[in-house]
């Protein structure tokens, strides 16, 4: 129904479906909600993609909320809306570098997507004491689908 049809829409235009493509060409995995008895649990998109149940609990981006986004432009943006970034996050989990080199490649291939920013986190010239010990690699795209252009999203982050 209805339903479904929007949801397909914020897919296109959120880039889910090119996520999933990146993560199954280059062996990424998602996070699932829940049964993991409070231990993270990861799932490639190839064992997921074609089983409803497993890939029901892979936790995919939800939208930043109006009020957050608000939030944001009003105390760090000086209301400046361009400025707004991660209006939808998603996360891929690599266990082999060469996996994760191997989807930065797909995504600067892609020509419906833009990368914007790269924040590497596991240069070693990066001072983990910045985050917390955190390491990752972290992107900010665009995407330039027909469908994001359609509804005039094509400039949002």
């Amino acid at each position: 129904g209805v339903w479904r049809q929007r949801k397909r829409e914020w897919e296109r235009v959120t880039g889910v479906y090119q996520v999933q493509g990146w993560a199954m060409l280059a062996n990424g995995c998602f996070k699932l909600s829940g049964e993991g008895g409070g231990k993270d649990e990861f799932v490639r998109w190839q064992e997921a993609e074609d089983d409803k149940a497993l890939s029901s609990r892979v936790k995919w981006a939800g939208l930043k909320s109006p009020e957050r986004a608000v939030e944001k432009l009003m105390r760090s943006y000086k209301h400046d809306a361009s400025r707004l970034l991660d209006v939808s996050r998603q996360s891929v989990v690599f266990r082999h570098l060469r996996s994760l080199a191997a989807a930065l490649a797909l995504i600067e291939q892609d020509e419906e997507v833009s990368v914007l920013r790269v924040k590497n986190r596991l240069d070693p010239d990066y001072d983990g004491a910045q985050s917390g010990g955190f390491r990752n690699v972290s992107l900010n795209l665009q995407i330039m689908s027909g469908d994001a252009r359609g509804l005039g999203l094509e400039r949002h982050v």
